[in-house]
């Protein structure tokens, strides 16, 4: 059986021929592929911030946007954490969001535990459910808003603790978008 695409013919000219047709053939399959994976393009660079320090993160971190499908009713649920205890690389976690089936919708507190794995960058679990990676992209230097996101891109949020501030919130949507997420799937959260 002949190696893929070589030509009929066993000349170099036919080899030289079949291996110019297999890089046109890898190359027009590489030019039709999507990087974006999630919420962000996959082949941009994303980077944790360096300066997180999670107890700085105690409190209650309301997320203001968040990317979404536009078309799914959770688009714009309200939803926060309270980071609490935070004990050496462990941190205790408070998750309230909105559950909703076909008939009704209820708010749920779940809590979470979290692991600190580097700089800026923590692992959350539910219960014994698998961990969830999450990365500080950035917070500004009195952790009032913070821009998390994880490098698959399926989800990111735009979080503050307190009143969102109108510039701090461009800037953490300018984080963002320099970590390869795509603005336009970012809504506004209801409160």
């Amino acid at each position: 059986m002949p190696p893929p695409f070589q030509l009929a013919g066993h000349g170099a000219s036919a080899r030289k021929v079949g291996r110019r047709l297999a890089v046109a053939v890898a190359m027009a399959a590489l030019a039709g592929c999507d990087t974006t994976t999630g919420f962000r393009d996959s082949s941009a660079r994303i980077a944790a911030t360096t300066r997180f320090d999670p107890v700085e993160m105690r409190g209650k971190w309301v997320v203001r946007q968040r990317a979404a499908d536009a078309s799914s009713p959770l688009a714009t649920a309200p939803e926060s954490f309270e980071f609490e205890a935070v004990d050496g690389n462990q941190i205790a976690v408070i998750w309230s969001h909105r559950v909703c089936d076909a008939v009704k919708c209820v708010d749920v507190r779940t809590p979470l535990t979290a692991k600190v794995t580097g700089p800026g960058r923590i692992l959350m679990r539910r219960g014994e459910g698998p961990p969830t990676e999450h990365w500080v992209l950035w917070t500004d230097a009195d952790y009032r808003v913070a821009a998390i996101g994880t490098p698959s891109g399926v989800f990111g949020w735009i979080m503050t603790k307190g009143a969102a501030r109108a510039d701090l919130m461009q800037a953490g949507g300018e984080i963002m978008d320099w970590n390869g997420y795509e603005m336009t799937q970012f809504r506004d959260v209801s409160e």
